[in-house]
């Protein structure tokens, strides 16, 4: 099993709740297996999963979504995401995190984020969901990094609307320039340097600066 097996079947395991779902754990690894023994059995892992998620599915129309069903919510996810059904996956995966926050199982809900960002990386809630989670635990480091992430993938999402026939890679550096813009107001008002522009106010020159940039973006 090559390591990118390996680090997301330590995902699955964290947010699987470690030994006491060794079952679960097991039969994730029958369905995937290594990398190599992925090739050519997609069709039946996805019967696989179809039957499972028939017996999940029954289950969590029981017991609805709080937070006894984190871990049937998390699976879930996982055999919509073998059938090739993202947009399911994602939605029991956001679920799975918000039942997960709700016990109290931080760690667990971590590890359902991580999981979805390698799925779709330009997701926004789940990278301020992860931020936030990143502070608490104290990982500063980690959690500024996420926070950029988040605040660059917000940015982007925004400016999609308006670049007309701008390429990805053009909207990904418009939105990396403005945001740095804006992360250079914030340290100068920090830094209690704000009056080297000329104005007193965050917010005003915040609202200028995006303001002008977002009329020049527009009209190139």
């Amino acid at each position: 099993m090559d390591s990118a097996d390996e680090r997301w079947f330590a995902d699955v395991s964290q947010a699987a709740g470690g030994k006491g779902n060794h079952r679960m754990f097991e039969f994730l690894r029958k369905v995937f297996g290594s990398s190599e023994e992925r090739t050519g059995r997609s069709d039946s892992a996805g019967i696989m999963a179809s039957e499972d998620l028939g017996r999940i599915e029954r289950e969590l129309a029981r017991l609805g979504h709080g937070p006894d069903a984190s871990r049937l919510l998390n699976r879930a996810g996982d055999l919509y995401l073998v059938k090739g059904d993202r947009q399911r996956a994602l939605k029991r995966y956001g679920a799975a995190i918000d039942a997960f926050l709700q016990s109290g199982e931080y760690d667990s809900a971590m590890a359902v984020c991580r999981k979805i960002i390698r799925v779709v990386p330009e997701v926004i809630r789940t990278r301020r969901t992860l931020a936030w989670l990143c502070l608490g635990k104290g990982f500063l480091e980690i959690a500024r990094e996420h926070i950029d992430a988040y605040a660059s993938a917000s940015v982007e999402a925004g400016l999609e609307p308006l670049a007309g026939q701008r390429s990805g890679d053009e909207i990904a550096q418009a939105a990396r320039a403005l945001w740095g813009g804006v992360h250079g107001i914030c340290i100068l008002a920090l830094s209690d340097t704000l009056g080297i522009t000329g104005v007193d106010s965050v917010q005003h020159l915040t609202r200028s600066l995006i303001g002008n940039y977002l009329k020049g973006f527009v009209s190139e």
